[in-house]
């Protein structure tokens, strides 16, 4: 039987759209999986979040900024910024059921440079040694500025009981008493206290950072 020409079209047409239909998916078959949109959240690390190994011949570093607040052994700081002039305390309490030992003159104070940390202070160092009992601390006061504040002690003023000439010097103090170090004129920028116990062989740096505004 002869078609018409409009048949022959429309008989054409039905099958190109059933062709087309082919190209894109069969029917009855799945839609493919999309994966689901994720957003990526970037956490600026926090200042301070941790401490460089600052000192060469130390086995491990403990940080002021990271340790728990039931660390035995931390260097804790009575401030971490300072506005010019003024004074910071660090606090080694020593926690453990022994004795920890340490040169408390063997304190150091590093600036933070583009290239990494450069040391400030001290030029020298005395070498007595001093243990610290379970449950006792040693302390440090670090003086900032040209010019070391005065105290007043047996009706005399003085500073810091020893009269100071020079910057990176520290004042010979009696054993358990604060070790005064500086003054240091620092300039603004960020900085870490140190200083360096051993217990059982093992020598531990014990860093502090603080910044100068």
């Amino acid at each position: 039987m002869q078609q018409t020409r409009r048949q022959f079209l429309a008989t054409l047409g039905l099958s190109s759209a059933a062709a087309l239909a082919g190209c894109t998916r069969q029917s009855g078959a799945p839609a493919p999986e999309t994966s689901p949109q994720t957003t990526t959240t970037t956490t600026t690390t926090p200042a301070f979040s941790g401490c460089p190994s600052l000192r060469e011949h130390a086995d491990e570093t403990v940080c002021a900024a990271t340790a728990a607040d039931d660390s035995p052994v931390v260097l804790r700081p009575s401030a971490t910024e300072l506005s010019g002039s003024g004074t910071l305390q660090f606090t080694l309490r020593n926690g453990r059921e022994t004795s920890i030992g340490l040169n408390p003159y063997d304190w150091a104070v590093h600036r933070k440079t583009e290239s990494g940390w450069a040391k400030v202070a001290p030029d020298m160092v005395i070498q007595p040694w001093h243990e610290i009992p379970p449950g006792e601390a040693q302390s440090w006061v670090l003086r900032v500025g040209e010019r070391a504040e005065t105290t007043t002690t047996n009706d005399s003023t003085t500073a810091s009981n020893t009269t100071t000439t020079t910057s990176n010097t520290t004042t010979a103090t009696a054993s358990k008493d604060p070790i005064e170090c500086g003054p240091l004129p620092l300039t603004p920028g960020t900085y870490a206290f140190s200083v360096v116990a051993a217990e059982s062989g093992t020598r531990t740096a014990y860093v502090a950072r603080f910044r100068v505004a």
